[in-house]
């Protein structure tokens, strides 16, 4: 074992906590994402191959045992910092006899467990039941989500990260689009620059243009980017694990005064939200405030959630749960969908990563680019949720663009992964600036 329980990058004295404090004897993690919060290892074939189990199991009051296929047994002695890990053999017991003889040496064969019964199989259950008939089992998810909502600052920096890479991919592969070129030809450029930001892998990939951004969730196709489309990417990758999940619209041409109009509206509604992401507010109260104002602005509002945390899964809680503790992550949603395509199309997909991170209402904001526009083929400029010319001393420059002096933290060289501070500019000389 090279690793000490304090080197696991999640929040493993409030997991203990939780579970000291239950009703349960021990607490088993079976997921990919809890054995990795737990035991702080990935098993990758856990994953990929979906009967090869891991197990970690947690008496109240005790350290935990890791258990994994018996191919897994080296790599997870090396990489977690649990020191009991054994392995079970592939198939042949396979691994619920592996975990029911565990429980049976642990003298939990008729106790009181949670496992997580959102994520094993009913064939594994009804197994695990066969083999333990005095076991009583109870649900595992909610303490393992009460504990995990609690990031540390090794995953706030993860998760941060991870954003930030995103964001690069999203400029580089939404700044050269053209006219003419498809879907999966955008889509590819952006899943390439996620790499190499550092991704482990590219998780979501929808890119999709004109009357397919209805459709939330298609895989990119051989549709050309036509003059006047919408151009919209729903992507993330894993980061050691740790998900990314941006989304970005952007229009293949110049924007309509109703693109703008819209865009303005979602985009004060979105930092109307923010504003109001403090400790004491819940979830529940944020979301009845974007329904409100979006309604109030005449902009369709159907949705069951307007965002979610994020972390070992892409969607994590709280979603629309209490906020009033620290170091939570949460990613705000802010869009609408158009009228001339029927189904949802999002005009302006706004997310934002925020963090609760003291007992004061210290947010961390990681993005400011909200919507960019295509110009001729090429973009012509970013839209900046808060920047005014009126406020930074913004002047004309040449060809009817603006440029602006630096303008502190909101625009600091770097802020959005280019390298281009200092310049600003407007697509449409309303005062709608760049994040540079």
């Amino acid at each position: 074992m090279n690793k000490r329980k304090s080197d696991a990058m999640g929040n493993l004295p409030m997991l203990e906590s939780v579970i000291a404090g239950s009703s349960y004897d021990a607490v088993i993690a079976v997921s990919p994402e809890n054995v990795r919060y737990a035991a702080d290892v990935h098993i990758a074939t856990q994953r990929s191959i979906r009967d090869r189990l891991a197990w970690v199991v947690w008496p109240r009051g005790h350290e935990p045992v890791l258990l994994v296929c018996g191919i897994e047994t080296g790599y997870a002695k090396v990489n977690s910092w649990i020191a009991d890990v054994r392995g079970y053999q592939e198939f042949d017991p396979g691994p619920v006899k592996g975990l029911a003889d565990l429980l049976h040496e642990l003298k939990l064969d008729a106790a009181h467990v949670a496992i997580e019964t959102d994520y094993l199989a009913a064939a594994y259950y009804n197994e695990l039941v066969r083999l333990c008939p005095k076991l009583r089992i109870g649900k595992a998810e909610p303490l393992f989500a009460r504990a995990r909502m609690h990031k540390t600052l090794a995953e706030k920096d993860q998760i941060i990260a991870a954003f930030h890479a995103t964001e690069k991919a999203f400029l580089h592969a939404f700044s050269s689009v053209k006219v003419g070129e498809t879907e999966k030809q955008i889509a590819v450029r952006l899943a390439e620059r996620m790499l190499t930001e550092g991704a482990d892998m590219v998780t979501s990939n929808y890119c999709n243009a004109g009357a397919n951004t209805g459709y939330p969730h298609m895989a990119p196709s051989a549709y050309q980017v036509k003059p006047g489309d919408m151009v919209k990417s729903d992507s993330g990758g894993m980061f050691r694990q740790y998900f990314s999940n941006v989304g970005r619209t952007a229009k293949a041409g110049n924007p309509t005064d109703k693109d703008l109009t819209t865009w303005k509206h979602l985009r004060d509604i979105h930092h109307a939200v923010i504003e109001q992401c403090r400790p004491g507010k819940t979830g529940s109260e944020l979301f009845a405030l974007a329904k409100r104002m979006q309604e109030k602005a005449g902009l369709a509002f159907p949705y069951s959630h307007n965002g979610h945390s994020l972390g070992l899964n892409i969607h994590e809680h709280p979603m629309r749960q209490d906020l009033r503790y620290p170091c939570r992550h949460v990613q705000l949603e802010t869009h609408t969908h158009g009228p001339s395509i029927p189904v949802a199309c999002s005009v302006c997909c706004c997310s934002i990563s925020w963090c609760v991170r003291c007992a004061g209402a210290d947010l961390s904001r990681k993005s400011h680019t909200l919507c960019r526009t295509l110009s001729g083929g090429r973009a012509a400029g970013y839209f900046c949720a808060r920047y005014r010319p009126e406020a930074h001393g913004g002047v004309e420059a040449a060809g009817g663009h603006r440029q602006s002096p630096r303008c502190g933290r909101q625009h600091r060289r770097g802020q959005c992964g280019e390298e281009r501070a200092g310049r600003l500019h407007a697509a449409d000389g309303r005062g709608e600036y760049a994040c540079n």
